[in-house]
């Protein structure tokens, strides 16, 4: 990677360096990787944010490696355990299909030698039956590397880490449950695909949706959808029309001729109906309401002092089963801490 100036140095030829004034070459290569920096954010980091609704939730990449060390001072099992942390370089890998050693040649599949959990975490299945560098004596040492990766798209992630306001965020399998994904539970390598497929593309729509209703008018209504999506409620992802509702499944035909369809458990009360008209971001459930001195004058001056209540909220739950979640709950005052402003005072009920 080149930072300054002295790397494009190391990267010639001795012919090439031999300048006598090489300050003034220095600086013109310094002002142009500084404008480089701020070309490459502005691409990743400003332009996308404009089209975060069209940026692809996931991403097929060709290169992973990790070093295994299973023993010795460099040991760097997880407690001694058959886990490994992966880099936040690969921040939302979710699959590899396979795993080679570097220099064994050992072919490792995914599912029947290996998983990913969360993101974050690589665990061998049976480190006995790993085959390490014969050539180090000193421990069991192998590089594993794949070169073919899925993850979530970097750009999505980094877009909810902002909102979350935690920025070394994992996003840990049970902790948001995308209610697109039809099955009940994760098993196997093919349910852990669609389900991150899923779960992606719902990051991807609570990403957009939050910024989104920020830029719009600062009603209650528009904060009660943020804090539904952010509390992991069931919203709907794009405009469209309640096509059908069977028990707890709602399926919406959308104005751009896909369709969607949620699958709410039964925790839920379905706050949508058949050829109802919806807009993007609306909760598909009842649940989420926040109380303030205009709505509930009563209930604010109970729960807070004179000089808080013009500038006092409460966000209640009714299906508070759902959200006894202190991750969610970290998320959410994060957000608010955030959004509403050192002259609010909120509660979370």
């Amino acid at each position: 990677m080149i930072n300054d100036a002295q790397d494009f140095w190391s990267g010639l030829a001795d012919f090439y360096r031999d300048f006598e004034d090489r300050l003034t070459i220095e600086n013109f290569w310094d002002g142009m990787l500084i404008v480089l920096k701020e070309l490459f954010n502005d691409m990743h980091h400003v332009s996308l944010s404009r089209a975060l609704e069209f940026t692809p939730h996931t991403w097929e990449d060709h290169y992973f490696s990790i070093d295994i060390v299973a023993s010795g001072v460099n040991d760097n099992r997880i407690n001694e355990t058959n886990y490994f942390g992966i880099d936040d370089e690969y921040f939302g890998i979710y699959s590899a299909p396979t795993l080679t050693g570097i220099p064994t040649d050992q072919i490792l599949t995914e599912g029947t030698d290996f998983e990913i959990i969360n993101n974050n975490t690589l665990h061998i299945f049976d480190l006995d039956a790993l085959e390490y560098d014969t050539t180090n004596t000193a421990a069991n040492i192998v590089k594993l590397y794949a070169d073919t990766i899925y993850r979530v798209n970097p750009v999505i992630l980094r877009f909810y880490r902002i909102l979350a306001g935690l920025e070394l965020l994992k996003i840990r399998e049970r902790d948001y449950w995308p209610y697109t994904y039809s099955g009940a539970d994760v098993v196997g390598v093919e349910d852990l695909k669609a389900f991150w497929d899923e779960k992606s593309k719902m990051l991807k729509y609570m990403s957009w949706g939050v910024f989104y209703l920020k830029l719009k008018q600062p009603t209650i209504k528009n904060l009660e959808w943020i804090l539904n999506i952010l509390y992991n409620r069931p919203f709907v992802y794009k405009p469209g029309t309640v096509s059908s509702i069977a028990g707890n499944i709602v399926v919406i035909d959308n104005d751009d001729d896909t369709t969607d369809t949620y699958y709410l458990d039964g925790g839920y009360t379905v706050a949508v109906a058949v050829s109802e008209v919806v807009s993007a971001f609306q909760p598909l459930a009842s649940g989420i309401e926040i109380l303030d001195n205009i709505n509930d004058t009563a209930t604010i001056e109970a729960n807070f002092d004179e000089g808080e209540r013009e500038y006092g909220i409460i966000v209640t739950d009714t299906t508070s089963d759902y959200s006894q979640n202190q991750y969610k709950t970290t998320v959410v005052t994060n957000f608010l801490e955030n959004f509403l402003g050192k002259q609010y005072n909120y509660i979370l009920i």
